[in-house]
């Protein structure tokens, strides 16, 4: 656990995010939170750097966008030709 090799207390986390004990207790014994306190917890620890990849929306270019789009757009069907019938 990050918080004990930093040599930290569950007092001393809660202290420096901001949090209530019960709050760094439940997240560490039954990962329960806010995105919140994850987010001041991280901080607290400089380990917040890890969230951008999740955070960070890839780059893409129009034609790209359009390309895929052209792919994806719904077509109308043909229309029907009446069947011939053999008398």
């Amino acid at each position: 656990m990050l918080r004990l090799a930093r040599n930290l207390s569950q007092v001393e986390l809660s202290d420096m995010t901001a949090s209530s004990l019960s709050s760094i207790r439940r997240l560490e014994s039954h990962g329960q939170g806010t995105l919140l306190l994850l987010v001041r917890v991280a901080q607290a620890l400089q380990v917040a750097y890890q969230f951008e990849p999740f955070l960070i929306l890839p780059s893409a270019r129009i034609a790209d966008m359009e390309r895929d789009a052209a792919l994806t757009a719904r077509r109308r069907a043909g229309k029907t030709r009446p069947r011939r019938t053999i008398a």
